[in-house]
């Protein structure tokens, strides 16, 4: 069973300090945060909770935030909830 979190967000991220840095940024916004730190936490968190925002980091251990985003939109009940990315990578092709 999903739970919809009216102001959750989700927040993917290995750095630990970074995770902290938007917890406190999301919760001065009155976000509950989730927060996961590899690509298959990521995946386990948003199979059993509906967030309204989505920080996703692009370099994860296990599986990646592209391959995160992917199955975000290939998802029905994720498909329309916001992603934004966070990421040190900087190229144009990110």
């Amino acid at each position: 069973m999903i739970i919809r979190g009216s102001k959750l967000a989700t927040v993917v991220d290995d750095d630990p300090e970074m995770r902290k840095l938007l917890r406190a940024f999301l919760g001065r916004l009155s976000f509950d945060v989730d927060e996961a730190a590899t690509g298959r936490g990521a995946l386990a968190l948003l199979e059993r909770r509906m967030p309204s925002l989505i920080c996703l980091d692009l370099m994860l251990p296990e599986l990646s935030g592209y391959e995160i985003c992917e199955w975000i939109r290939a998802s029905p009940h994720l498909h329309d909830v916001p992603v934004m990315i966070v990421s040190a990578r900087g190229m144009p092709e990110d």
